[in-house]
């Protein structure tokens, strides 16, 4: 897995920081990766094939 930086604004934090709290998600990064996968399923008939294999693969 490699690292990536983004900038989110304060609200957002605080809204996943809240899910994190209740235990919905383990931390930060996992809610992040799951909302990822989530809009790349979404969008996963404009990948190529190769890629869109990789949309349905959990890391």
């Amino acid at each position: 897995m490699e690292i990536i930086t983004i900038r989110l604004p304060r609200w957002m934090i605080q809204a996943i920081d809240d899910l994190v709290e209740k235990d919905l998600y383990p931390n930060r990064s996992e809610f992040i990766r799951e909302a990822i996968r989530a809009h790349l399923r979404r969008y996963a008939d404009y990948l190529t094939k190769e890629k869109a294999i990789i949309v349905g693969e959990q890391e």
